[in-house]
């Protein structure tokens, strides 16, 4: 029955829900070694938090499967299609998580023996061979204008993930509970756009996804546009995955081009073709005169072009210059004080003006394109503990050791103390490892991941 006031009984109890979640602290937990199901994450502000690969899959073309094609067929399609995706993703190593009409979510986590990204790409050729050589290959005996096609978007990076949601309600046994986890985080809003970029039988992936790939040649780089935003990574279409000796099927493709219109021209050709010859004639000969014109214009045009380059040139060559003059006195401060100031000193100078300075910082190393600063790491360090940010103190020491640079044992102890995040350092040491080979850094870096995994007090 339709509500048409609120009591104040139910007013009250939204009210309490809503000032605890507000009120209690966010407890974050590191993913480990395994993607939590719904039941492994408490009801409460408990986040984990972790890297991971988000692919996002959907029908092209829905709609018009929905208006074209009878209610009962659709729903025999959309069912075939989501079993076929949820194996696709089940099968190399990943799990379904979301569904969303006719696109899904699937979550792929790094192992011993494989990185998520690669998982990830895998699933998706899985899937896009699947839809090809088996689903649109039944479809066409039963539904010849219904074949479909799916564009896969990937991203890499760190997620969120928290339950969110009600449980049951008071005084109605009757009632679910209709709770669920959400995966948070630039990445995962990247897949789906890149999902949304991607042409019918096409992986359109982020860079972090692209670089964990043993094998790159089947990609080309490529930049689409969505609204004023622009994504850029890297695609490849029909990309599919070899099928067994002994498995016998071919390609069925759906075709996704427009229809061509009956043109204006050829309108008039069936009005009477004596009538119009002369007609196009003339527009032939202004068609031609307007072509010269034309070029004339833009010869102009790119003579203008090329004097604003040459002034452009110029002009950033001097903002550069003066970017980095700016950077070496930011750096220099901050070295300053993080070498001859206390903990209780930094703290007195106030964390508001800290992070903007240093937010300032990170902003010219965009700018400047530079980021060679191993003193100043080690200065940033310092001051995060000094004001107790020490996630983003973590943050700094993961760059630290992806990067080459000393990581200090009290580093290390610090982590261990104040936070309970362990993957991603440990990832950044073995990346400098895998990438440098025996060396007295990668030494160094293999007594930190001892003392990591050996959870020193």
């Amino acid at each position: 029955m339709a509500k048409d006031i609120i009591i104040k009984e139910e007013y009250e109890q939204a009210a309490s829900a809503v000032k605890s979640i507000l009120e209690n602290e966010v407890e974050l937990s590191a993913l480990e070694d395994c993607i939590p199901l719904i039941d492994d994450v408490s009801n409460s502000n408990n986040v984990i938090r972790g890297k991971l690969s988000i692919l996002f899959v959907d029908i092209r073309k829905s709609s018009d499967l929905t208006e074209d094609i009878k209610a009962k067929n659709m729903v025999k399609i959309y069912r075939s299609f989501i079993r076929t995706a949820i194996q696709s993703i089940r099968y190399c190593g990943g799990v379904t998580r979301q569904f969303a009409g006719d696109g899904i979510m699937g979550v792929f986590l790094d192992d011993e023996n494989e990185k998520s990204s690669t998982k990830a790409v895998q699933a998706a050729r899985y899937l896009l061979t699947m839809i090809d050589y088996c689903l649109n290959s039944a479809i066409k005996k039963v539904l010849p204008d219904a074949l479909i096609g799916c564009g896969v978007g990937i991203a890499t990076g760190t997620i969120l993930i928290t339950k969110v949601g009600m449980h049951g309600q008071e005084r109605n046994e009757s009632a679910e509970n209709e709770t669920s986890l959400v995966w948070t985080g630039e990445s995962t809003n990247l897949a789906s756009r890149l999902c949304g970029l991607a042409q019918a039988r096409e992986i359109f992936i982020d860079e972090p996804t692209f670089q964990a790939l043993d094998a790159k040649d089947n990609w080309a780089s490529t930049e689409r546009t969505k609204g004023t935003s622009i994504y850029r990574g890297y695609a490849a279409s029909e990309y599919y995955l070899p099928l067994a000796e002994d498995v016998e099927a071919e390609a069925v493709k759906a075709d996704f081009a427009p229809s061509s219109p009956t043109s204006f021209v050829q309108q008039l050709f069936s009005e009477g073709r004596a009538e119009v010859t002369g007609f196009i004639d003339e527009i032939s000969k202004k068609s031609a005169e307007l072509t010269i014109a034309l070029e004339n214009i833009k010869r102009r045009e790119a003579q203008a072009v090329e004097r604003e380059k040459k002034v452009t040139v110029r002009e950033n060559n001097q903002t550069q210059f003066e970017l980095k003059k700016e950077l070496e006195l930011e750096e220099n401060y901050v070295y300053d004080i993080a070498q001859n100031f206390t903990e209780e000193q930094i703290r007195q100078l106030g964390k508001d003006d800290w992070n903007r300075k240093i937010n300032h910082i990170k902003n010219l190393y965009k700018q400047t394109g530079e980021r060679k600063w191993a003193h100043q790491a080690h200065a940033f360090a310092k001051i995060y503990i000094a004001l107790q940010q020490y996630e983003d103190f973590y943050d700094e020491v993961c760059y630290m050791a992806k990067d080459g640079h000393c990581v200090y044992e009290d580093s290390i102890k610090t982590i261990l103390k104040k936070t309970c995040y362990r993957s991603a350092l440990k990832d950044a040491l073995q990346s400098y490892i895998d990438n440098n080979g025996d060396c007295e850094t990668s030494d160094r870096h293999k007594k930190m991941i001892k003392m990591l995994e050996g959870n020193v007090p």
